[in-house]
């Protein structure tokens, strides 16, 4: 375990780092936390590189940065943003506000309050839109939903 900086860290597995910020922890064998406030890597493998309140709770998962973000599915990315939510394997959530993807391999790229629902679901961005079946994707817009198999909104 490696604490390399900063203030209040805690590296607390084998070949966990934390390099530096203030009070971030690194609680599994290689995981790592890279700075930032109150961050925390909580699974192998798991990372988090920077910003504040983020937690990476899954093998491999990570988040990029932002402000109180949670990736939770094995493989699960968030890149920043507030409040964003990739919990489900491969998962992914780019960035914007309180966006959910919630199956595997759904992704939202941004936006604010977005939901990608079922397994390969996407919403590219907008407000308040959801992708509620399997490989279904909304583009932008504001609340829209595409509620079948390979639906797909394109904005609106």
């Amino acid at each position: 375990a490696s604490v390399s900086g900063g203030d209040a860290n805690t590296a607390k597995a084998a070949y966990a780092s934390v390099s530096g910020g203030k009070s971030n922890i690194a609680d599994f064998s290689f995981s790592s936390v890279s700075g930032g406030y109150f961050n925390t890597a909580n699974a192998p493998y798991a990372s988090v590189s920077g910003g504040r309140y983020n937690t990476a709770n899954a093998t491999y998962a990570s988040v990029s940065g932002g402000d109180v973000n949670t990736a939770s599915g094995f493989a699960a990315s968030i890149l920043g943003g507030q409040s964003n939510i990739a919990n489900a394997s491969y998962a992914s959530v780019s960035g914007g506000d309180a966006n959910t993807a919630k199956a595997a391999y759904a992704s939202v790229s941004g936006g604010k309050s977005n939901i990608a629902d079922f397994s390969f679901s996407s919403v590219s961005g907008g407000y308040f839109n959801t992708a509620n079946a399997p490989y279904a994707s909304v583009s932008g817009g504001r609340y829209n939903t595409a509620n079948a198999t390979y639906a797909s909104v394109s904005g609106g």
